[in-house]
């Protein structure tokens, strides 16, 4: 038995805005011995989801604590506590010392990239900096055109694409406000493909969980397919190795791009992921339901209301093995949705086709 706190708010800085929604994510995870931590904000929305999930037969927890304070998880000590992240808060409550230090130090890119080129793992030009203060003073180093990137951040927030100084000393511009935050500059690649590596440690077991395409749409990250074109775990199992005996715990993931020259294909580790990621929620629930061809996307919608988002002929069929699962249902209340589109290639297209045409009116 499990106790599900997901909320993302404790994995990076205040001045992200991380939105505590996410945590609706997880409930696809449960099973109904378990208990999941939500924002009460989303009770409305509950009967909802739970009757959209026993349409498709998948077994989830009815048994929720409309509180996301994470204190309340030592209330259920039979339960074993489920993280999205392990923190400062996790960390006081459940003392693991190790997990917390590797944890705290991958949650950075910049500890990332040092310890990459340290292991001989291929990654972009980079230029770390502990302060953007210290960033703002170097803009005559870089090579353009390049990223800013907040040493901490989730799918791309706060990434900058800059062509050149100008662009790049605007982008910075934040830095009279948040001077401390550390960045990086990273020169661009001309990247065909994003990929996710994930992999699990359960029990002191290092394993391979799935290798999955990511969905790029500008610099934010909007989706993931399955099958991966790639999967060069060869270039990522040392560092998991590394990884794991300084005592990471749980699920983490690598970013990679993937450059084509004359002659083959090169992988740059673009950053860890100490932590679960968007991609981790579809790929157990993939695990759960035993599908091996999907996508997810997050759609915008002007409904506010999961009662307004019509499923009707498109809902995941598990006889048939393909249909939508509702994944990230919680930010329905911003106006968007993340979904998963089960099937192959050419039955995945027609149902975003129709999903895309049932959630774009606001009637």
């Amino acid at each position: 038995m499990k106790i599900f706190n997901h909320n993302i708010e404790s994995c990076g800085s205040e001045w992200l805005r991380l939105n505590r929604l996410y945590s609706s994510r997880a409930l696809c995870l449960t099973g109904q011995d378990d208990i999941i931590q939500l924002p009460p904000v989303l009770s409305r929305q509950w009967p909802a989801i739970l009757s959209h999930y026993k349409r498709i037969g998948l077994d989830c927890t009815q048994h929720v604590i409309w509180d996301l304070q994470i204190e309340r998880m030592l209330e259920y000590p039979q339960h074993h506590p489920s993280l999205f992240f392990f923190g400062d808060k996790e960390n006081k409550l459940f003392p693991d010392k190790a997990r917390y230090q590797i944890t705290r130090l991958l949650n950075s890119k910049n500890t990332t990239i040092e310890l990459a080129e340290k292991l001989g793992v291929l990654v972009p030009e980079t230029q770390c900096f502990d302060r953007a203060v210290d960033a703002a003073a170097h803009l005559e180093t870089v090579n353009f055109p390049c990223y800013l990137k907040p040493a901490i951040s989730l799918s791309g927030m706060g990434i900058s694409r800059c062509e050149n100084q100008k662009e790049l000393a605007t982008a910075l511009a934040f830095s009279k406000r948040y001077p401390t935050i550390p960045v990086q500059i990273q020169k661009e690649i001309r990247a065909t493909h994003f990929l996710s590596l994930q992999y699990s440690i359960h029990n002191g077991r290092l394993q391979r969980l799935l290798a999955s395409e990511q969905l790029i749409e500008g610099n934010s990250h909007v989706g993931n397919r399955v099958p991966s074109p790639y999967a060069p775990w060869d270039i990522c199992d040392n560092l998991a190795g590394v990884i794991q005996r300084q005592g990471m715990q749980g699920v983490f993931a690598f970013d990679l791009a993937v450059v084509k020259n004359d002659t083959a294909e090169v992988f740059y580790l673009i950053e860890c992921n100490p932590r679960f990621n968007s991609a981790t929620y579809p790929s157990l629930l993939a695990q759960k339901i035993g599908v091996t061809e999907w996508i997810t996307i997050t759609l915008p919608t002007p409904h506010r209301d999961l009662e307004k988002i019509d499923l009707s002929g498109i809902e995941y069929d598990p006889d048939k093995g393909e249909g939508i699962i509702l994944i990230n249902w919680g930010g329905i209340l911003y106006g968007k949705l993340m979904v998963m589109l089960i099937g192959n290639p050419i039955r995945q297209e027609a149902l975003l086709k129709i999903f895309k045409q049932r959630i774009a009116s606001g009637d």
